[in-house]
């Protein structure tokens, strides 16, 4: 989900403010910070994230921030039970935290309730996260309310335009879920997109990753010690010594040969926790070429050694004695138990208790779902959208736009299956509070179509049936322009430039003793093509609503999906038919196909009818055509064959023909242009003789049709109507289209 979001529109603020009123002060609530021992601070956080004028428990990031500010600890232990609140609060919290693991504390995070909305993302700023078996997390998309004066298109762009903000919200969220489980954002963004709460208990958030311990409290603490192994010691002193310059390694290797009394006894207990790399850039100085380094004696050597092992061996005992702790509920797992038994035996201590833990969730996640079989709480359909589907499929079942099984399904359970459009108009009166009790037909009518009624239902759901009839029209139209134009997309009206590159000069001999040179890039050619925007209205007068002429209706929306598709059609047909058939004046004055053009002609010079001979010769000509600077040649290949329906015929024939149709004996000349192209492709509004060959579109465009921000299919958006008393809908379709390179293409003049 990839978004970018605006500055807020003056209309959009103030929906905001009026929907959430700012508060008169801000309170602490129960954010507390109180010191703890071994160099360690605990952070409480009960309560909703935010200032909140309905909540005196609730935490801001301010008050978060302020409670840290000067603290050094090596751990802060987060301890959270919050349903969640501001989105910004708790993003600024969840970021606070980790600039304190960013100076080196530990983020201790523990969940003794839930952590929920807001308060979970909070939650993924831990290196640690624990969950007690009976707590719970839940994700979800960001939300919010607005509170909105204003007409139906005030509503809807107010409503679009919040609805960014949301999904900006949401994709920097997705981030730091990210982070912390290892999966994608993507991921997240995806379950953001359904509207879906996701509840997760402690098992289900560790297989999940968004915990990293589960702490059952019926299950006592014991890890039994870790026994010393005199293979694995040796194993991780043969490593040290290894990494050792030369000289210090055959010291250290003669130390360990030395007699008993040459070495220091050392307490392993005393020595503190730290990995076993940590005591190797005592050599580094040698490794790197920094400095020479003396050869120590032998005692010194025996002395820093036995320091040095004795320490490596503690940290590997305290490293061992993590993973048999972490591992210990999940031992019944035979890959998990092999796991943690080769990690030990191994004794590798490039392997820590953190990768371990890793490991061992992803061992325990293969074949597992989450529990109850993945079940999510869900909010319902929205009653209105269920009453606004229900009277589309009614319009268009009665319209006879839906057919046999299609139309049954629309019909099938629907209230408003047999209405007349005038009885769906006095339906959506009603819904809106507006009673018809002493109404009229023509006073209903007029009611539910008049300036500005935007209570009602009615026109939202006559705009989402004409636009389901016109874009399915659109796309019923059989199209030729698309099998031989590039589709491209416009950003605005303005002209978009589209750049041809002449080639980089050859690569030059260099001799054993001699200097490269410079190249060049040729000159290029740059054509334009600009975007339009085209429509028509389509009006619902008070007399059709009377009548009850929901086919006109019908007819007249789907008239104009199919003149959408025309126009484009025509606009392409018509820019080729320029210059007497040659194409459209290009930005160095001569028309589309020209002779003597730098990068080689791109006109057959002999006339003639599609024939094998004709065939083959326009391809020769493709085929030697070169880059815009005439550098070299770009071995196109002919792929579409287009011209008048006339001369369609012959040209199927040629180039399906396994023999030669021209030749005498048909059956001994085998036919040199069968498959010389793989479409062909004709059209009514090419008048004339003239045929042409393309390339591929996708390999070297010719024409393109450009449309703006890339949508193809026309839209439909209600308009203000002063001219009838009726509603009216504007159809626009915005596109361009223009010729973007003469190389690509030849034209015959044919006969």
């Amino acid at each position: 989900m990839s978004t970018v979001l605006q500055p807020l529109s003056a209309g959009l603020r103030k929906a905001l403010a009026r929907a959430n009123p700012a508060t008169s002060a801000e309170v602490a609530g129960r954010m507390q910070v109180c010191a703890a021992a071994d160099d360690a601070v605990e952070l409480l956080i009960y309560g909703n994230i935010g200032a909140s004028w309905w909540d005196d428990e609730s935490i801001t990031a301010k008050s978060v921030v302020e409670a840290l500010q000067g603290t050094e600890a090596s751990t802060i232990r987060v301890r959270i039970n919050s349903y969640g609140g501001s989105v910004s609060d708790g993003v600024a919290i969840h970021n606070e935290l980790r600039r304190h693991a960013a100076r080196g504390a530990v983020i201790d995070v523990t969940i003794d309730g839930a952590a929920c909305s807001i308060a979970s993302l909070i939650a993924m700023a831990g290196d640690i996260v624990t969950m007690p078996s009976n707590a719970l997390m839940m994700l979800h998309a960001p939300w919010g309310s607005l509170y909105i004066d204003g007409n139906a298109k005030d509503v809807r762009e107010l409503a679009e335009e919040f609805a960014s903000v949301l999904e900006v919200f949401g994709s920097a969220m997705a981030q730091s879920y990210a982070r912390k489980t290892g999966k994608p954002a993507s991921e997240f963004e995806a379950m953001w997109a359904t509207g879906k709460d996701y509840w997760y208990d402690a098992a289900s958030a560790l297989a999940f990753g968004l915990c990293d311990f589960v702490n059952d409290e019926d299950t006592a603490d014991e890890a039994a010690d870790e026994p010393t192994t005199d293979e694995a010691a040796s194993a991780l002193l043969q490593g040290l010594i290894a990494s050792a310059p030369g000289a210090l390694r055959t010291n250290l290797r003669a130390a360990f040969r030395a007699p008993a009394s040459a070495s220091v006894a050392t307490d392993a207990a005393s020595v503190p926790r730290a990995s076993a790399r940590e005591f190797l850039p005592a050599t580094a100085g040698a490794l790197t070429g920094a400095s020479p380094m003396s050869i120590p004696t032998n005692t010194a050597v025996a002395d820093a050694t036995a320091a040095a092992t004795a320490a490596a061996l503690a940290a590997l005992r305290t490293r061992n004695t993590e993973i048999q702790a972490m591992a210990g509920a999940c031992l019944d797992n035979a890959d998990v138990q092999a796991y943690v038994q080769r990690v030990i035996a191994e004794a590798d201590p490039d392997v820590t208790a953190g990768d371990v833990g890793k490991e061992i969730l992803r061992l325990q996640a293969k074949g597992r779902q989450p529990l109850n079989g993945g079940a999510r709480v869900e909010a319902g359909v929205d009653e209105t959208d269920k009453f606004r589907e229900a009277g589309v499929n009614a319009i268009l079942a009665r319209a006879g736009f839906f057919k046999g099984d299609e139309a049954a399904r629309a019909r099938a359970g629907n209230p408003l299956a047999n209405a007349t459009l005038l009885g769906l108009a006095e339906h959506c009166l009603l819904r809106a509070g507006i009673s018809t009790r002493d109404m009229t037909r023509d006073d209903i009518g007029m009611k539910v179509l008049a300036a500005g009624q935007s209570t009602s239902d009615f026109p939202v759901l006559l705009e989402n049936a004409l636009h389901k009839v016109i874009v399915a029209n659109y796309n019923a139209q059989p199209w030729t322009w698309d099998r031989f134009c590039k589709i491209g997309t416009l950003t605005d009206y303005r002209p978009h430039g589209r750049y041809q590159l002449s080639s980089f000069s050859d690569l030059a001999e260099v001799s054993q003793s001699g200097e490269y040179t410079n190249g060049t890039l040729g000159d290029g050619g740059k054509e334009s093509i600009t975007g339009k925007r085209k429509g028509r209205i389509l009006e619902l007068t008070p007399e059709v609503l009377a009548n009850d002429d929901l086919g006109f209706l019908i007819d007249l929306a789907g008239m104009l999906g199919r003149a959408a598709g025309r126009t484009i059609e025509k606009d392409v047909y018509a820019l080729l038919a320029l210059n007497s058939n040659l194409g459209p004046t290009m930005s160095d004055g001569q028309p589309l196909f020209y002779a003597s053009r730098a990068s080689g002609t791109n006109i057959d010079g002999t006339a003639a009818a599609p024939t094998v001979a004709s065939l083959d010769s326009a391809a020769s000509v493709l085929r030697t055509q070169k880059d815009f600077g005439g550098n070299d040649f770009l071995d196109l290949e002919p792929a579409i064959w287009l011209g008048p329906v006339t001369k369609a015929g012959a040209a199927r024939a040629v180039v399906n023909s396994e023999y030669d149709p021209d030749a005498t004996n048909k059956l001994q000349r085998f036919n040199i242009a069968r498959n010389i192209v793989r479409d062909v492709v004709s059209s009514p509004r090419l008048s004339g003789t003239r045929w042409y060959l393309f390339a591929d579109p996708a390999v070297a465009p010719v024409i393109e049709v450009g449309f703006l921000n890339g949508i193809r299919e026309p839209q439909i958006r209600q308009d203000e109507n002063f001219r009838t008393e009726g509603l009216a809908w504007r159809v626009t379709h915005k596109y361009g289209v223009n010729a973007i390179s003469s190389i690509g293409a030849v034209t015959n003049a044919g006969g």
